[in-house]
């Protein structure tokens, strides 16, 4: 239960810093949040939950800042495990998004190097 509250917080702090590239706030409306297809390609009409710690907003990619669960598409270390605790965070995010009250803050844009652009 503790750790449920605890989740729940982060959360909610995670979701208030999220990181985009837009100096203004998007004008609020009502969305009914949705888990994005398997290979749906971002386009600049989608707006649904990417995995756990990411959402397409008008095809504009928001990553949740300070927060990192499983990725969907990837077995890195947990194999079948990892995919089912992928599934289940994309699933919360999903009912957190439709029945809390949240606000995005937009923060200065960042760039962000994956594994095969670092030059290491």
């Amino acid at each position: 239960m503790r750790d449920t509250a605890l989740m729940n917080l982060t959360f909610l702090i995670s979701l208030i810093a999220m990181v985009v590239t837009f100096a203004s706030p998007a004008p609020a409306r009502d969305i009914n949040w949705e888990k994005c297809r398997p290979g749906q390609p971002n386009t600049s009409d989608k707006t649904c939950v990417v995995d756990g710690d990411t959402i397409w907003i008008e095809g504009i990619n928001v990553r949740m800042e300070g927060y990192d669960t499983p990725e969907p598409q990837s077995q890195i270390c947990g194999g079948e495990r990892e995919k089912v605790l992928a599934d289940q965070a994309s699933d919360r995010l999903v009912e957190l998004l439709n029945t809390r009250s949240w606000e995005l803050h937009y923060l200065a844009s960042r760039e962000v190097m994956d594994a095969k652009s670092a030059p290491y």
